[in-house]
């Protein structure tokens, strides 16, 4: 089974039961990790609704806040996301296909516009219909590596070591500066 990872940002806006509803009755084969975020009552109303484990052809795993959503995305084939900046971001740098949830606000449309345009995303918004129709896709292989093609084709880099070494010299340069 692919594994999906579910995440509406750090705040968990915007309601996930739905969702995972429509996957759970279409029986759509997937892992799902669904990370809430500090939504704390829809954790427990995901819990409550959906218990960890198996449901059918699901296999649910629900969190709430987490400091490693970097190994989440690891384990992961496909996120389904708040088009926020870091959720972007880690799923951009992660080679996901990703699966956009709406925008909650204007500034997110810059991070859809640049994932579509570079073949590597979705955008479903709250279209629950198109949701199911996406994920049914983003599963099959061939999506997969026509994804993982457009990855390739973008060039992407972690710039952390750059940026680090970066910070680095400038450092080094200031410590020799004569102008102290």
């Amino acid at each position: 089974k692919k594994t999906m990872l579910i995440t509406f940002g750090g705040y968990g806006a915007g309601d996930l039961s739905r969702y995972i509803s429509v996957l759970r009755t279409a029986e759509v084969p997937l892992n799902l990790i669904i990370v809430t975020g500090r939504n704390s009552a829809m954790l427990r109303k995901l819990k409550a609704e959906v218990p960890q484990g198996a449901h059918g052809s699901l296999n649910i795993l629900s969190l709430g806040y987490v400091d490693n959503m970097h190994e989440l995305l690891a384990v992961s084939d496909i996120s389904f996301i708040k088009p926020g900046a870091s959720s972007t971001y880690e799923s951009l740098i992660m080679r996901k296909p990703i699966i956009f949830y709406q925008l909650l606000s204007h500034i997110e449309a810059a991070n859809v516009t640049f994932a579509l345009k570079n073949k590597v995303a979705f955008y479903v918004g709250k279209n629950i219909n198109t949701f199911l129709t996406t994920v049914k896709e983003c599963i099959k292989d061939q999506t997969l590596q026509a994804v993982q093609k457009s990855y390739d084709a973008m060039l992407l880099e972690n710039g952390t070591e750059s940026i680090g070494e970066l910070i680095y010299n400038l450092s080094r340069q200031e410590q020799k500066s004569p102008l102290k």
